[in-house]
């Protein structure tokens, strides 16, 4: 599904069987932070691709056709959790980043979560507006 289309970049929203291109993206990204070992990797994407699309959900930002970054979450009762969140050091902008979260709580508050944790915080998800 597209969530958001400017200046040649697109946000989307995956559920289901990740392809190629994704799978890659996750791995670029968890060797570039150095989180996980490609056998976790492996299981981090079989459980993305196989994960109830109302507790688990990608995000990945395409500049054109092409993944430039991810954020991949999924609810724990009432908490949102965001994992793997990565874009490439090149797409890095501000706006980008501030977008893909903004889609991010907005998934959090559909599910009608209370609070939210990206890292190790976990913070209040404010609902209204």
């Amino acid at each position: 599904m597209l969530l958001y289309n400017k200046n040649h970049y697109s946000i989307h929203a995956y559920e289901g069987t990740l392809d190629e291109d994704l799978q890659g993206l996750i791995a670029e990204g968890a060797e570039d932070v150095g989180t996980m070992e490609a056998i976790e990797l492996d299981v981090q994407v079989d459980f993305y691709s196989t994960v109830d699309p109302n507790d688990g959900l990608m995000f990945v930002l395409y500049k054109y056709d092409e993944p430039v970054g991810l954020l991949a979450c999924y609810r724990i009762h009432d908490m949102a959790v965001a994992e793997h969140f990565y874009i490439l050091p090149e797409y890095r902008d501000f706006h980008l980043v501030k977008q893909m979260l903004t889609y991010f709580k907005h998934w959090a508050r559909c599910l009608n979560c209370t609070k939210y944790t990206i890292g190790d915080e976990v913070r209040e998800l404010k609902h209204g507006h």
